[in-house]
């Protein structure tokens, strides 16, 4: 395949596999050869072993019938493990490469799993899809394969996300040449950023750069173009996760500059990359400072007002965010619930006017936030392991 093929078929790889979390492999079919660089040592295919496998002959098959079919193709591996094939074709129209995605494992008709055939390596960690899963997953590759415009290939890609977090969340949790236009691949850039995959962004940013320079090292005042256009496009998906504008203004002031002044494409080159890579770390670090600055927020605004009725409508409103985000981010960032959160809160200034004051338990619930004395006593025991009668007895 030609060389600007490959490039942009191993950046697609990477980035069916950060979105999805399984393997995903590009191959020449001239030289029937998987091009993933260490893909023997990382990926289940490479280090599967089991002796009727022989992975690029098994790759190779999908994407020629993929080719043949005319469409995106599921196949199964000699371990009865399901694989997903898309194919590429050069300039003239006829078969050059191809993108197999898998394995998976194929739930059955009844919801069962497939048995694992005898000899075979351990399936555990791979990904259980059903049908209509797989259909997306076909959906997507076909989209990426067929090397569509990038408007297609996010159109693909954000359908995908949608469908999986409205059916049936998984782990989860990039792309270019002379061509490269960096504004296209921004919301990939901002997804793998948002999905904390610090590794995913390095491996994408690393690749676009290489490909940038690729297809302008010719063109030194092109390249320039394209590597202020990456940089600013980072520092706009910084102000996302809490860097100040002003700060990005200045540096982005200063990044212009310094480009500016190299003569040749080798230079920015060997001096772009590090830049990147240490703009990706800030952009992480106040990420996850923001949200630690959310939380504080969350649980100030909740320790004020937990005598009166909170809803999470009224938190949303004050920490200006998404009711559905809030709740995913406080219970990934505490591990607990926000209305676990609540009663815990309650629960607490109940055990002290238990404790200190000759409030009934009626009064004590009432003051604490809570709708009536049978709840309050029902999530108290919760947390507690007694009812708030025994509770006030041992405390006296």
């Amino acid at each position: 395949m030609h060389g600007s093929i490959v490039n942009k078929g191993l950046t697609n790889c990477i980035y069916i596999n950060s979105l999805t979390g399984i393997d995903c492999f590009l191959l020449d079919m001239d030289t029937r050869k998987i091009l993933n660089p260490s893909w023997r040592r990382q990926t289940f295919c490479g280090m599967c072993g089991f002796y009727k496998c022989v992975p690029e002959a098994i790759h190779t098959y999908g994407c020629n019938e993929a080719y043949r079919l005319q469409e995106t193709h599921s196949f199964y591996c000699p371990l009865g493990l399901t694989m997903v094939a898309g194919y590429i074709c050069d300039e003239t129209g006829a078969l050059a490469g191809g993108i197999t995605v898998g394995p998976v494992v194929r739930e059955t008709t009844d919801g069962t799993d497939a048995p694992e055939p005898k000899g075979s390596p351990p399936l555990t960690g791979l990904v259980v899809f059903d049908e209509e899963r797989l259909a997306r997953l076909k959906k997507l590759v076909g989209a990426v394969s067929a090397f569509s415009t990038e408007k297609e290939l996010k159109q693909a890609s954000a359908s995908y996300r949608r469908e999986e977090e409205r059916k049936k969340p998984v782990r989860h949790f990039p792309k270019k040449n002379r061509g490269i236009s960096v504004a296209g691949y921004g919301d990939m850039l901002r997804d793998l950023i948002f999905a904390k995959n610090k590794r995913g962004v390095q491996e994408f940013t690393r690749q676009l750069l290489e490909g940038i320079y690729q297809g302008n090292c010719r063109d030194v005042g092109q390249y320039k173009l394209a590597a202020m256009e990456l940089l600013t496009e980072i520092l706009r998906i910084s102000v996302e996760t809490g860097t100040s504008a002003q700060n990005v203004f200045e540096q982005n002031y200063y990044h212009i500059k310094r480009i500016s002044r190299f003569q040749t494409a080798i230079q920015i080159k060997e001096w772009i990359l590090p830049v990147v890579y240490r703009m990706i770390d800030h952009a992480f670090d106040f990420m996850q400072e923001r949200k630690s600055n959310i939380i504080f927020h969350i649980k100030k605004y909740i320790k004020k007002q937990y005598r009166t009725k909170i809803t999470l409508s009224d938190i949303a409103g004050h920490v200006h965010l998404n009711k559905t985000y809030l709740s995913e981010l406080f219970n990934e960032e505490t591990g607990e619930a926000i209305t676990a959160y609540i009663n815990r809160v309650r629960v607490i200034a109940g055990k002290d006017l238990l404790r200190d004051t000759a409030y009934s338990i009626a009064e004590v619930a009432y003051r604490c936030g809570f709708e009536d004395q049978s709840y309050f006593t029902k999530v108290f025991k919760q947390i507690t392991g007694i009812p708030p009668s025994k509770f006030r007895k041992m405390a006296q």
